[in-house]
């Protein structure tokens, strides 16, 4: 209902006062945006309503969130700030760089004159549209759009909505559990350091804040991390973030579809202790929106599937389709996996013997359904030998990852009730 909300007040503004923005800007940005590839792309039966601007012009309903949001737009000068780039990672969608928030530079623009500026002490802060305040030092990441020649920018561009849909989704803006946007930025191909035949254009780019420790993987096989022998109770509490972004999402009727370590990332809170990490949920260009809306013909494994290697045995065949009543199972079966490799600290999946888990046998050990038996073997053998002290609360836990893994949808425990039960095994240790 939110979300039909969202794009009902969208179309409501646009016809009532039309677009904020510079319409010659947008111009030029939908011509550059063009290319024979993208203008012949036909509509997939993916596509849901709205969808129909968003499948036709994607462009231009993505400067309407911005607007209907009031979201920040920066400038990037390759000669000065571009140059403190840091490359952080890649995704089907998204490449993402660390650098500094823009903030000068939008300063010299006069469609930027809007920024909150509040006075000589504070004379580069800016205000976001969550009334947050962020300095022009502050270190942010720069998701840009994957512009491979081989890829259908229709599609990538639909991910891109959906990702910023989520992160405007007002009950989720401020949730400490997910990552912050900050605005949007337009980088050119070639600043990003790729073009096609093409003439260059210009990519909507998020910028959300940058996570000190990276994403949950990369955190868990840190120095760090190591040297720090965490508790058992900071990496549960590691997967009870996560659990509280997911219980979110799912409150708002949102899939996230693509759960693991590497789509957490790592901050710092302000506890001051030693263990003062919190996990935000980020990447939602594969999230599935108002899924109640689909009525009762289910979703088929296309528009559900994010990353192959942590889906559900549900999603095993090709044809497979799942009730909309199963779907919010999907990402607590994703969660279970991103629990068993939190545990573990960060290790390659593997049996209780040692042996790694690959693609191919967890595609195997997911038809045979023996994920959850596996998993349990390997955990209660390494937390047994780790964690020994923890007694009790160690069967506790390892019956949580279970009941995540159970091979069939409708036999796992949904998000709320495995957030209470892994605090109350976490209290009671």
């Amino acid at each position: 209902m939110e979300n039909n909300i969202e794009l009902g007040g969208i179309q409501a503004k646009i016809q009532s006062q039309g677009s904020s923005f510079d319409s010659r800007r947008r111009e030029v940005r939908r011509r550059r945006f063009q290319s024979s590839e993208y203008s012949t792309r036909k509509r997939s039966n993916n596509d849901h309503a709205l969808e129909e601007e968003s499948a036709s012009q994607p462009l231009l309903l993505i400067l309407r969130i911005l607007s209907y949001h009031k979201i920040r737009l920066f400038s990037v000068n390759p000669n000065q700030r571009w140059n403190l780039r840091q490359a952080l990672g890649d995704g089907s969608t998204f490449s993402v760089d660390g650098a500094e928030l823009p903030i000068w530079d939008a300063l010299a623009h006069l469609r930027y004159r809007n920024l909150d500026i509040k006075g000589p002490k504070e004379k580069f802060n800016f205000v976001d549209h969550t009334r947050i305040s962020w300095q022009h030092t502050t270190l942010v990441a720069y998701k840009a759009l994957v512009g491979r020649k081989s890829m259908d920018r229709g599609m990538i561009m639909q991910d891109l909505i959906t990702e910023l849909r989520v992160l405007c989704h007002r009950p989720l803006q401020k949730h400490p559990n997910f990552v912050r946007l900050l605005g949007v930025a337009w980088i050119s191909e070639i600043d990003m350091g790729y073009t096609d035949d093409a003439e260059p254009r210009e990519w909507p780019t998020v910028v959300v804040e940058k996570a000190p420790h990276g994403s949950l993987l990369d955190f868990l096989s840190s120095e760090e991390f190591k040297t720090t022998r965490s508790s058992l109770m900071a990496k549960l509490n590691l997967c009870i973030d996560v659990l509280i972004a997911i219980v979110a999402l799912h409150a708002c009727d949102i899939l996230h579809g693509d759960i693991k370590c590497e789509n957490a990332l790592v901050f710092n809170t302000e506890k001051g202790t030693a263990e003062n990490w919190r996990v935000k949920l980020s990447d939602f260009g594969h999230a599935i929106l108002n899924m109640q809306g689909k009525g009762s013909s289910g979703f088929t494994r296309r528009e559900v599937i994010g990353t192959d290697f942590y889906s559900p045995p549900e999603l095993s065949s090709a044809e497979a389709v799942i009730d909309v009543a199963n779907m919010k199972s999907v990402d607590v079966w994703c969660w279970g996996l991103l629990m068993w490799r939190v545990l573990i600290d960060g290790m390659e999946y593997s049996d209780a013997e040692g042996h790694q888990i690959d693609p191919g046998a967890m595609r195997a050990l997911r038809e045979q359904g023996n994920i959850a038996a596996t998993a349990k073997d390997a955990c209660k053998n390494y937390l047994n030998l780790h964690h020994s002290r923890e007694g009790a609360a160690l069967s506790s836990i390892v019956g949580i990852l279970v009941d995540a893994l159970s091979h069939n949808a409708a036999d796992r425990p949904d998000a709320l009730s495995l957030l209470s039960r892994l605090r109350r095994a976490s209290s009671d240790r």
